[in-house]
């Protein structure tokens, strides 16, 4: 059930109302109703809106156990964000945050967080004209 109408349908509306970003999830399952859709990056481009979409998986929880931040994990999520948005048709300047919502001690930092974000960054594909960034919630003991 969505919380909200559909940034479609409403996307002139909040520009009217002053609104300048949407801000939106992306998640490598795009049937998911937090991911947004072309329909939606589409409406927010049209209304000449910007957009900022934050991508979050499953992030560190249950101690980082379903083995997605990593390395690894990190060049799949930041060769698969590259792609959606430019599939989905997200407006130049788009910034993805890639988040990492728990706590994490300097071990979990060192062996899991920092080589994922380093992985996302080197495979960010050059050709997709979208801003970068990288936010990690809640370090502690780093």
């Amino acid at each position: 059930m969505a919380i909200t109408p559909s940034v479609v349908f409403c996307a002139a509306q909040l520009k009217d109302t002053g609104i300048h970003t949407i801000i939106q999830y992306i998640t490598i399952s795009t049937q998911s109703e937090k991911c947004v859709k072309p329909s939606e990056a589409k409406a927010i481009a049209a209304a000449v809106l910007k957009l900022s979409l934050v991508f979050e998986i499953w992030g560190g929880s249950k101690d980082f156990s379903r083995g997605d931040i990593n390395a690894d994990g990190g060049e799949r999520h930041g060769l698969f964000a590259s792609d959606w948005t430019a599939e989905v048709g997200a407006p130049d300047g788009t910034i993805i945050w890639f988040a990492i919502d728990n706590d994490v001690n300097e071990d979990q930092f060192v062996r899991f967080v920092r080589p994922y974000f380093a992985a996302v960054k080197r495979a960010w594909r050059a050709n997709i004209a979208l801003a970068f960034a990288a936010a990690v919630s809640h370090v502690s003991n780093v």
